[in-house]
């Protein structure tokens, strides 16, 4: 106890003397890696460099769209802003997963997803509530919260599964069942951004660019999602090349390391927000973004993948579904009481690392 309470000191006093770098300004300095990208694979550099200055300018282009997004949801009224926030929320998931669909990575594109959801629940937010927790002694938020989009995302997980558990028991084909599904849990998420928005108040915005006219934030949109879909070819394109020269595993790619970089933004945003006690905001990001993976893009990409004629290989494995499971099966203990501490935090963190390491060289 006597470490925890130095500890808790600590952070407090860092948190208290050191004012954090402003993110736009970061982010705007990253977009280096846009032309940085395009030069490397020009010039046959190592795949390494080509996967690292690709997923850096996926990180500033996402920023940049994030940005737009708000500015333009700002001025259309909280339902109708809402919608496009989660429409372009996940935008970098998204066109990676499609990207890696066109080129046959479907490991890539099961584990990304997934991966991305966990990174949501164990690794944002179990750093969220760490950092959080050591600066204030409780940390509350709203059960009501958690609990629509625990519910979502427990949805999700009995949407992929069950096409699963039905090839593994019968042998057969999923056939339609698959994006019968999909539209399901498309049209109940959509169904629970309306409910949710009408019930509660607008959240202050944490992204500057409400001052951007709708036109200016139109052309960065148009703009920052053209980027994306340029780099994220790069990106792909250079996953098994990454792979054959590092010897780390696609799925651990997928799973761990295209979900760190495709949202490090709302991972730094929920951060920050929780290292204010803005604890429902900060679920708000770190939840609600994961929710909105498991229900709206996971099955927009498989439904892709169905018409693509790749169904059969985009059924996902048992291990990515018992990874799942565990990350939302820590939920229960830990957030549905509407109380958190740092060890909660430390607790979600540390499952986050055992899949890391199991998933090395799966």
């Amino acid at each position: 106890m006597l470490v925890a309470k130095r500890c808790q000191q600590m952070v407090s006093s860092y948190l208290a003397d050191k004012p954090m770098l402003s993110m736009g300004t970061v982010m705007g300095v990253m977009l280096i890696f846009i032309p940085l990208t395009i030069a490397g694979k020009s010039l046959d550099v190592s795949p390494v460099f080509i996967f690292a200055f690709a997923a850096l300018a996926c990180v500033a282009l996402s920023y940049r769209l994030g940005h737009a997004t708000e500015a333009l949801g700002s001025r259309l009224g909280p339902i109708a802003g809402g919608l496009l926030n989660a429409t372009f929320g996940n935008a970098a998931e998204l066109v990676i997963s499609i990207m890696a669909l066109h080129q046959g990575l479907l490991v890539v594109v099961r584990t990304s997803l997934v991966g991305s959801i966990l990174g949501q629940l164990l690794l944002v937010l179990g750093t969220s509530l760490l950092l959080a927790g050591l600066k204030y002694r409780k940390l509350g938020f709203s059960r009501d919260l958690v609990q629509i989009n625990f519910t979502l995302m427990v949805l999700a997980l009995v949407v992929i599964g069950l096409p699963t558990l039905l090839v593994a028991t019968t042998q057969a084909s999923a056939g339609l069942l698959t994006p019968v599904l999909y539209a399901l849990l498309t049209v109940i998420y959509i169904v629970a951004v309306i409910f949710s928005l009408q019930r509660q108040p607008e959240e202050p915005n944490y992204i500057q660019g409400k001052d951007w006219t709708p036109a200016i934030a139109l052309l960065v949109l148009m703009a920052s999602t053209g980027g994306i879909i340029l780099i994220s070819e790069y990106l792909v394109g250079s996953i098994v090349p990454f792979v054959e020269s590092t010897g780390v595993s696609q799925v651990f790619v997928g799973l761990i390391l295209i979900p760190i970089f495709s949202n490090v933004v709302d991972h730094i945003v929920a951060i920050t927000v929780a290292l204010k006690n803005r604890m429902d905001l900060s679920l708000t990001i770190s939840i609600g973004s994961a929710s909105q993976i498991a229900c709206l893009v996971l099955p927009v990409v498989l439904l892709i993948g169905h018409l693509m004629g790749q169904s059969s290989g985009l059924v996902f494995t048992p291990i990515e579904l018992v990874s799942l499971g565990a990350g939302l099966l820590l939920m229960v203990p830990v957030l549905l009481d509407g109380e958190s501490n740092w060890l909660e935090g430390a607790q979600l963190l540390t499952c986050y690392l055992i899949l890391g390491v199991i998933l090395w060289n799966f």
